[in-house]
């Protein structure tokens, strides 16, 4: 099954680019112009890979990541960025790109991409991304599965008790002490 990936961006053209490039190295994709709509495709979606701008119309990349993280703390973020930031919509000014990737980074987001970026950049990030997001979700599986298999124990070990009350093995006399 194909790794699916929603790609949000206000940009027309970057939609349709990173679409293409996404679609012809065998990924399913869907698209978002917003940020709001971005999270209701999440919710009925899932998709492996969520490559957000961090300047949307309506909320920045990084308020996305943060409702994403809410509602599935293994998504698999990368953030696209240029020189011009929009918090809450409304344009703030020039943010240093280390800035928008340590905040990123806090937030869990896989990694920051800054335009103009390559395709082979974007492939490469995107495959190590939802590899994380696979073993994110393996990990968090087996830690669920955890207390089941303590249960399971304790049943075994009330039962070797049991076993040991009803078959009581006989003291075996010893005989005097060699020494």
């Amino acid at each position: 099954m194909a790794a699916s990936v929603l790609v949000a961006s206000s940009s027309e053209s970057i939609r349709e680019v990173v679409h293409d490039v996404l679609v012809n190295a065998g990924y399913e994709c869907l698209l978002a112009a917003t940020g709001r709509e971005a999270l209701e495709v999440h919710r009925g979606w899932r998709p492996s890979l969520i490559v957000a701008e961090l300047n949307l119309p309506d909320m920045s990349g990084i308020d996305l990541l943060q409702a994403l993280r809410r509602e599935d703390p293994d998504a698999a973020v990368i953030i696209v960025c240029g020189p011009l930031v929009k918090l809450g919509g409304e344009p703030v000014g020039v943010l240093e790109a280390d800035e928008a990737r340590r905040r990123a980074l806090a937030l869990g987001a896989f990694g920051l991409l800054e335009k103009p970026f390559g395709i082979d950049a974007l492939l490469e990030m995107a495959e190590r991304a939802i590899e994380r997001r696979r073993r994110s979700i393996e990990r968090r599986q087996r830690e669920a599965q955890f207390p089941a298999d303590i249960r399971r124990l304790a049943a075994l070990s009330e039962l070797l008790a049991v076993f040991a009350a009803v078959y009581r093995t006989p003291a075996v006399p010893r005989g005097p002490d060699p020494r």
